[in-house]
């Protein structure tokens, strides 16, 4: 793991993280070579012994050692503007490699992206075009292009980077692209390489990218029926990455889903990832300058700022409901309204109905070992759910953990996933705890998956232990230790 804890001190594959600190200064960024080699084997070894070229997005991270790094892999580079061809120029890359993209490319960008010899212009409009041959024709050559295809497909990602829809900037409509392919091919000064798209960031999934595929494979087939050939097909990027309890498909299964669909004997594939390749390989490493103490809480106060890291809170940048997320509180302190858990058998504690009956029915109780906290809505203070914490003596484990969320409408938007993620840092942080328990019935995949991105694993069940609806069904244990725990939140 490009950044892990060992020995107490988180690292940067094997260096302390404290170290690199004192001798670059803060804030500085810090990047894994090491992760980033993998993530780009991940798609040269699904791509191989297929015609294909991977283009690193250069606007995922421009910094010149990382594009020098990608150009030593053998990667080209994907540029949405003059700036980054130059960039791309300075670190060793191969113009005969890289695509420029973007909506705005000035007059003066495309000359020098043709002076530059780039490998192929990817078209967004039927302005570009126009601009694209009359500024070749100047300079006496021939453009190579390709069309940028919305498909009309949904991403299934936050609407600020779902960009295959019909309603979105990008691209040319789908039904207006076999028209300006016969208007480009009849021009003097363009040359058609190809046909790309690009539905969004951030996917998870690979079944939307793999429908776009389809739609445009079909379109390129048209097209090449109609005597306008295709060089390459260019599906865009955006697959994911984990970013709090994200489960994305691997690479494998994005392109070997592609390749299913574009069928064999098809042009030369290419792909252009940048998230993926960069997004879990580096970090932002700050110094804490001041400690702020203040009326509800204290504040850290750090050397860096926006202008190093944007708070995507700015722009809700998370795939949760951003009303869910952002007014979620859970209460450590003893709650006004409820006390600890009653004594129960700690598998009961870990049944969310359970531990609702024992708030309502059990306040009074009161144990050094039972904790239990509200779970409440910033905005108007509305209690919405419980957590409760149990520390057997003696266990298997340090802590048993049970969570409810009372109201099925709040269900999957994010306050569960949330308030169980702040339970576990409290149990181990706070409480100095090892290893956390919980059970739950076997039909509840919901949970189990909400679980499992938390970071816990199974370990066993109980055959007929637990009545749902008259009959006894499995009681199915899961659990996460602190080492796991801080590997997968550092």
């Amino acid at each position: 793991m490009a950044f892990a804890y060992r020995n107490g001190k988180l690292c940067a594959e094997q260096l302390p993280l404290d170290e690199l600190a004192r001798r670059f200064g803060t804030p500085c960024y810090v990047y894994s070579r090491a992760a980033i080699e993998l993530a780009y084997a991940a798609y040269s070894r699904a791509l191989a012994g297929r015609n294909a070229l991977i283009c690193y997005s250069v606007k995922a991270n421009p910094n010149l050692t990382v594009l020098a790094l990608m150009a030593r892999l053998g990667a080209g580079f994907d540029i949405v503007s003059g700036g980054e061809l130059a960039r791309v120029l300075a670190a060793g890359g191969d113009p005969g490699k890289t695509l420029f993209s973007g909506v705005g490319k000035t007059e003066l960008e495309i000359e020098q992206a043709l002076l530059a010899g780039i490998r192929c212009i990817n078209l967004e409009s039927e302005p570009e075009l126009e601009r694209v041959n009359a500024v070749a024709g100047r300079l006496g050559k021939r453009a190579p292009v390709a069309f940028r295809v919305n498909p009309d497909v949904d991403a299934r990602t936050h609407p600020y980077i779902s960009t295959g829809l019909r309603q979105n900037k990008f691209g040319v409509a789908y039904d207006d692209a076999e028209r300006l392919y016969a208007k480009a091919a009849r021009m003097p000064n363009i040359e058609i390489h190809g046909i790309g798209c690009h539905i969004g960031s951030q996917l998870t999934d690979p079944a939307p990218f793999v429908e776009a595929t389809a739609r445009i494979a079909a379109l390129a087939t048209r097209l090449e029926t109609a005597g306008i050939p295709m060089a390459h097909i260019d599906l865009g990027g955006g697959i994911g990455i984990r970013y709090r309890d994200e489960t994305p498909r691997p690479v494998a299964e994005f392109v070997a889903g592609a390749l299913g669909a574009l069928g064999a004997g098809r042009a030369g594939l290419i792909l252009d990832p940048g998230r993926s390749i960069i997004g879990n390989a580096g970090l932002l490493l700050t110094r804490v300058e001041y400690v702020k103490p203040g009326a509800a809480k204290s504040f850290l106060v750090v050397d860096a700022a926006m202008n190093d890291l944007l708070r995507g809170s700015l722009v809700h940048l998370t795939n949760e409901d951003p009303e869910a997320v952002a007014k979620l509180e859970v209460r450590w302190q003893r709650d006004t309204e409820f006390h600890r858990l009653a004594d129960s058998d700690p598998a009961e504690l870990s049944s969310a109905k359970v531990i609702k009956e024992h708030f309502e029915k059990r306040m009074e109780a009161d144990s050094p070992n039972r904790y239990s906290f509200s779970i409440r809505t910033l905005a108007d203070d509305r209690l919405i759910g419980f957590v409760g914490l149990y520390l057997p003596q003696p266990s298997g484990c340090d802590a048993w953990v049970g969570i409810s969320i009372g109201e099925r409408e709040l269900w999957g938007k994010g306050y569960g996933t949330d308030a169980m993620r702040l339970i576990l840092r409290y149990a181990f942080h706070e409480l100095n705890l090892h290893h956390v328990s919980l059970a739950l019935h076997e039909y509840n995949t919901r949970a189990y998956r909400s679980y499992e991105k938390a970071g816990f694993r199974p370990e066993g069940h109980m055959r007929q232990d637990q009545l749902r609806e008259g009959r006894r069904t499995d009681t199915l244990f899961m659990g996460i230790l602190r080492a796991e725990w801080e590997i997968n939140n550092h």
